[in-house]
């Protein structure tokens, strides 16, 4: 399959991996999964093969179900919160380099840009910190 067969998608950025001949479409803006992952023991993370931090991820999600010993019902409701809490701002910064996360995964996968010359793959190169 050659680079030029690789149609351009609008408002994202296409991966190839030559040896597999597969194709991996990363697209621009917020990552709804990744802001999710957090809540889903870090599931969007390890299904896209980003291992650090869905393990992490994991690993918070099943510390939560453990509480306290002898914490009371407001103790709990204030961890609860606090959980919360750091969890949606996890999330929230998940969300805003989850697609940087996701194309630095894909390279170091073996993936390539398919159209490395391309204004949107310039522009997300340079906006998810990519050289």
């Amino acid at each position: 399959m050659s680079d030029t067969e690789i149609p351009v998608t609008p408002n994202a950025v296409t991966f190839l991996h030559h040896a597999q001949k597969d194709i991996k479409v990363v697209k621009n803006g917020f990552d709804w999964p990744a802001f999710f992952s957090p809540f889903v023991f870090g599931l969007p993370h390890l299904l896209r093969k980003i291992w650090v931090i869905g393990g992490i991820l994991f690993a918070l999600s099943v510390l939560s179900f453990f509480t306290p010993a002898g914490a009371s019902e407001e103790d709990m409701i204030v961890i609860a919160v606090l959980s919360l809490g750091v969890g949606i701002g996890i999330g929230i910064w998940l969300g805003k380099n989850g697609r940087a996360h996701h194309a630095k995964s894909l390279l170091a996968q073996g993936y390539e840009f398919a159209h490395p010359e391309h204004e949107l793959t310039k522009a997300a190169k340079l906006k998810w910190g990519i050289l």
